[in-house]
């Protein structure tokens, strides 16, 4: 007998087939259950996919777009914001290079080139007494020499001020004059102040200067001004003027190293006028350190029909400061020939101040036409530059007369 093969017994539900799953058929299979309907149906609908495909994929690559845009704009942005800082370092780094020049710091040799183009170049635009101050401080008396202590105070927080850069007025004055001052009120003085105070008295005897009653008060006290010893002070001394522009521009360049510090308003602040033209014009570098914010502004104003540099070299080697504080206007006494030659950029605030100091000193008034009607067209010193002034001043009304007759 053959022997039966045994295999194994598969349970299947009812309604199900024994068979296994059936074979799919080969070929498309047709996404309508009848073959025979309409095609144009199925075309239509396959498109609208693809047309919101399409629109979906257009509105991915616009956000990509905008994206990109946007990081362009800020990558901008950035690299402005960088170059105005590059460009802000690079004038405060050859700013402090100068004072390094100024105040005769040993520097690398790496550039000590450098320093001599720089030095130059300041000599060139600001003055030889602003680049090589070192010489012309050499000029000031024996008893002066104390203000070398004042001078490195402006680097730091502490203030100094110039009139202990000159002889004090008070030297020369008479006991009873003395007696006549008001009497300086007592001051709180701190053990730090006193400590100080024994400094200076020891450095100022090792110098070899006069004891005066002065010299011993602390350095928080503050000498009366020269304006009130006018009356008391037979011989009144002005601050040299390579002092009175070593300060400023030591005053200047101590804002610019700091520029977040808590400092009072000066009158090298720019004015609303001179931030709104500084994008616009090309000021001259000796500007900034003009003292006087309304000169600063005309001379921005007319720098088109002036000569800038003879302004400057007007003001800078004739003005005398009689006050105890160069950034004062009012301390300052303008040369002559600046209302004369230069009288648009004058005001009769200017005249009186400087009237004043005149008078002080034993010598007449300027006398300052506001309309420069003592100055002929095409003549002096300026030439073309005074008939271009006149022209845009002149209020007169010109007569066409002789034109419609002819």
């Amino acid at each position: 007998m053959k022997a039966v093969q045994s295999k194994p017994v598969r349970f299947v539900l009812e309604n199900e087939s024994s068979r296994g799953a059936e074979p799919r058929p080969r070929g498309r299979k047709s996404l309508d259950t009848n073959p025979t309907g309409d095609r144009k149906a199925r075309n239509r609908q396959n498109q609208r996919a693809y047309r919101q495909r399409q629109q979906q994929q257009l509105s991915e690559s616009e956000k990509e777009r905008d994206a990109y845009k946007n990081e362009v704009e800020m990558i901008k942005q950035r690299l402005i914001d960088k170059n105005g800082k590059l460009a802000r370092m690079a004038d405060l780094v050859f700013d402090m290079e100068r004072l390094c020049v100024v105040q005769g710091v040993i520097l690398p040799a790496t550039i000590r080139n450098r320093l001599q183009l720089f030095k130059a170049r300041a000599a060139a635009d600001l003055d030889e007494q602003f680049a090589d101050i070192s010489e012309s401080l050499r000029s000031i008396p024996e008893s002066t020499q104390e203000a070398s202590a004042s001078d490195s105070s402006v680097i730091t927080n502490t203030t100094s001020s110039p009139l202990s850069t000159i002889e004090s007025p008070l030297n020369n004055l008479p006991d009873d004059a003395l007696a006549k001052l008001a009497p300086v009120p007592d001051l709180n003085v701190s053990s730090m102040d006193m400590e100080m105070d024994s400094l200076s008295s020891d450095s100022s005897n090792e110098i070899g200067t006069k004891n005066h009653h002065w010299d011993s008060l602390p350095l928080t006290v503050h000498l009366p001004q020269p304006a009130d010893l006018i009356q008391y002070t037979s011989a009144r001394v002005p601050i040299p003027r390579h002092v009175a522009s070593y300060y400023i521009q030591s005053h200047y360049l101590k804002r610019m190293l700091d520029p977040d510090g808590n400092y009072p308003p000066s009158t090298l602040d720019p004015t609303p006028l001179e931030l709104a033209l500084a994008d616009k014009l090309k000021v001259h570098p000796r500007l900034r350190f003009m003292p006087c914010p309304r000169i600063r502004e005309r001379l921005m104003m007319f720098q088109d029909v002036v000569d800038m540099k003879e302004v400057m070299s007007c003001i800078v080697h004739n003005a005398i400061c009689w006050g105890s504080d160069p950034l004062v206007s009012k301390n300052w006494e303008l040369p002559e020939r600046l209302f004369r030659d230069f009288w648009f950029i004058c005001d009769q605030a200017m005249v009186d101040h400087t009237n004043e100091w005149r008078a002080a000193d034993g010598r007449g008034p300027i006398v300052w036409d506001s309309h420069g009607r003592h100055v002929k067209k095409d003549s002096g010193s300026s030439g073309k530059t005074h008939a271009k002034i006149i022209g845009l001043l002149d209020d007169e009304p010109v007569s066409n007369n002789h034109l419609l007759q002819s």
